[in-house]
């Protein structure tokens, strides 16, 4: 297999990681991509559970196939992988739902970090605070 790289990623590789065993790099990138397609996968009819929780903004009961992929031990979060791919959190207390469609979208300031850790793992994402210092 040979990978291609534009002119542009060529030079700044060569100029940015002179002396880098890029074949590595890109061995270990490929691996974290199929683990986080493989954690992403279809889930099996077995894994999918009829999920029904209550939305208080809508005054309605909310029902989806989905996967529980996280709880947080710090507050009452729970968190879903759904059949299509979306990750729900749904927050017990407040009778609320927030859909995101990939990781990426979560903002880590916004949930317990053990929630967000759980998530990260059941996707095959790295869970990285990012911090001003």
């Amino acid at each position: 297999m040979n990978i291609y790289l534009p002119d542009d990623l060529a030079a700044e590789v060569s100029e940015k990681l002179d002396g880098a065993r890029i074949s590595v790099i890109c061995q270990d990138a490929l691996r974290a991509e199929i683990t986080r397609k493989e954690a992403l996968g279809t889930p099996g009819p077995g894994d999918l559970k009829h999920i029904e929780i209550y939305e208080g903004d809508t005054d309605q009961e909310i029902a989806f196939l989905g996967r529980h992929i996280a709880t947080s031990y710090i507050s009452d979060e729970d968190a879903y992988l759904t059949r299509g791919g979306q990750i729900v959190i749904y927050v017990a207390g407040m009778q609320r739902l927030w859909l995101f469609s990939e990781y990426s979208d979560l903002d880590p300031d916004a949930w317990p970090a053990d929630l967000m850790e759980q998530i990260a793992e059941a996707l095959g994402e790295k869970c990285v605070k990012e911090v001003d210092i």
